[in-house]
């Protein structure tokens, strides 16, 4: 990459650092200035790219045959050479069209109307219409589909497959260069992105009055409990059973069982007592003070020094 930087460093608007302090500071201010047109830079780099393979020092590629048939050490000739060796049909040069089935993106698309939709962006051309409407014919109005291949950085053209015709063009419309008038695909995908944002974000402002009526109905419907759930929480609350007394479950087995055993013990002895039952003077008796004396009347008289 070095190499094509330093090639290319003599066109003007390069940015490339040369070690001169002060004429790299002039370069970077009148880059925007300078800056050559997409067709002066790729043929620069093209002459770059064939300078390198026709002196650059490959020696270290050369086999045996290649030295003994005299082969030179450029990338070039060792290329021609390794070529020539092929045999049958991989010897043969590859047609033009048959690159660009290669290199380009394909793809199987839906030709409604003889229009081709890729990303936003649509083509056609005459005899894609033409193929559309009598294929639309012959299968009851059914869309066509046909093989497209894509050009990378080249949104504008597309190719598609004829029939035992090779490959046809297809051109943008007039409305898509319109849109998409930069030109290059990174820009196309972005503005495609915007423009989903914003018909989204208008989508949710046009519902946004719907959203909170809907969502204040709701909150309404919520606090508010149907009749029939109403009736059975009555039916429930109305049948509901005295709550169960909570056995006390402290310590192990063992130790639950010897309590119960004393409890039941203890309940059987006091049912042997045939006392009798308590009267109400039993709890209160009358407490009185004469002569100094307080006394209690409880069949026994008490005698406390005042």
């Amino acid at each position: 990459m070095k190499y094509f930087q330093e090639e290319l460093s003599n066109l003007s608007g390069s940015t490339f650092k040369t070690g001169d302090k002060d004429e790299d500071r002039k370069r970077q201010k009148n880059a925007k200035k300078g800056a050559v047109s997409l067709e002066k830079f790729m043929q620069a780099l093209l002459k770059a790219i064939s300078r390198r393979n026709l002196e650059t020092d490959a020696s270290h590629l050369l086999t045996p045959d290649m030295m003994k048939n005299n082969i030179a050490a450029c990338p070039a000739e060792i290329y021609r050479y390794n070529k020539n060796r092929r045999r049958g049909d991989a010897q043969w040069d590859l047609a033009p069209e048959d690159i660009f089935r290669r290199l380009c993106i394909p793809r199987k698309q839906k030709a409604p109307n003889g229009i081709v939709t890729i990303d936003g962006r649509k083509y056609t051309s005459a005899e894609l219409q033409l193929y559309a409407r009598t294929s639309e014919a012959m299968h009851n109005k059914a869309s066509c589909e046909i093989q497209t291949y894509e050009i990378p950085n080249a949104p504008f053209v597309l190719l598609w497959e004829l029939t035992g015709q090779g490959l046809g063009l297809l051109e943008a419309t007039a409305s898509t260069k319109k849109i998409f008038e930069d030109g290059y695909g990174f820009l196309t995908k972005y503005q495609n992105y915007y423009r989903k944002h914003l018909s989204a974000e208008a989508k949710f402002i046009a519902r946004k009055h719907v959203n909170a009526a809907i969502s204040a109905e709701r909150a309404a419907s919520a606090a508010v409990v149907s009749k029939v759930t109403q009736a059975k929480i009555d039916n429930v609350e109305r049948n509901a059973a005295m709550a169960a007394p909570v056995v006390e479950t402290v310590g192990t087995p063992k130790e639950q069982a010897r309590r119960h055993l004393e409890r039941q013990k203890v309940t059987s002895i006091i049912s042997e007592f045939n006392q009798a039952p308590l009267q109400e003077s039993d709890f209160a008796k009358p407490i009185g003070r004469d002569n100094d004396l307080v006394w209690i009347d409880d069949e026994q008289d008490l005698f406390i020094d005042g």
